[in-house]
Order: structure tokens, then C-alpha cells, then sequence
């Protein structure tokens, strides 16, 4: 499974010059706990960074800083861990585990953001696939039970 097959395309962004209170209204708004960072490059968006609520509450809140005048910019991880679409999911997985990133950015040739990829996608995914197992072993013991019946 790649990628592609996994990711969220309706990402939840923020421009580098907005402020952190607009990035955690957006957090709230869209019910997420992280946003891209991006850049305008054309009508494409290409992802610069990313913020989490916990860069807010532990890198913002716990220290004192002031918010007003902080942009997206200043908070900011930089450089973010990026993924291909035609990625091998279970590859992505290893790549983040290693990094300790719970997401990327995914974006396609020209580096412009395509998508998220997230822990919470590839649990999801896994999940299913195990729910479907499930029914099918319980439906291969009703096909067998009905077999066995069935003889004298």
C-alpha cells in the first residue's frame, strides 16, 4: 500500500505569516492538532514547516512568551520531514518512527503539499485490515460448520 492510498488531502494549513493565535484558532476550527506551514508557489502551496499544539502550549505557553506579534514563522519546525505519494506505507512508517514524527507533509515532484500522512492514517488502515480478517475467519468457521453438518 502507498502513500497516496492513505493520505489526507484536505490539509489543514497556515501561511507563514500568520499568527499563532490565528494557527491555533485554525487548530480548533479544523479540529486538528498540527498544520503545515506553507508557502504560495504559484497556486501551489509548498510546505516550509509545521506547527503543533503542543509547539503552542509547551514552546509558547509554558515559557511566558507573549503570542501577539509571534507569526507561524517564529514557531515553527522548519524543514519538515517530507513524503512522496508512491511511498511504500510501511516504509513511510519506518522513516517517521526514526525521526520521531507522528506526520509529514506529502508532496508530489514539484515539492508542492499534496496531502498528510499521518500515524493516525496508517492505524486506521491497519485497523480495517484487521476487522476484515476478523470476518473472514468467523465466516470461514460458519462455511465449515455448515460443511460438517451437512455430512451423515
Amino acid at each position: 500500500m502507498t502513500v497516496e492510498h492513505l493520505v489526507t488531502r484536505n490539509v489543514a494549513t497556515v501561511d507563514t505569516s500568520a499568527t499563532i493565535v490565528d494557527a491555533a484558532r485554525e487548530m480548533r476550527n479544523r479540529h486538528v492538532r498540527a498544520l503545515v506551514v506553507t508557502e504560495r508557489d504559484g497556486m501551489a502551496q509548498r510546505p516550509v514547516g509545521m506547527i503543533t499544539d503542543r509547539d503552542l502550549v509547551v514552546g509558547i505557553l509554558a515559557l511566558d512568551l507573549p503570542p501577539a506579534g509571534l507569526t507561524a514563522a517564529d514557531v515553527m519546525s522548519a524543514h519538515p520531514f517530507t513524503l512522496r505519494p508512491e511511498e511504500d506505507a510501511d516504509v513511510a512508517i519506518r522513516r517517521m518512527r526514526g525521526l520521531g514524527a507522528r506526520r509529514a507533509p506529502v508532496v508530489d515532484s514539484s515539492g508542492h503539499l499534496c496531502g498528510l500522512f499521518s500515524v493516525d492514517d496508517y492505524l486506521e488502515h491497519l485497523a480495517n485490515g484487521l476487522r476484515e480478517v476478523s470476518i473472514l475467519i468467523a465466516q470461514e468457521r460458519r462455511e465449515e460448520e455448515k460443511s460438517r453438518s451437512a455430512l451423515p
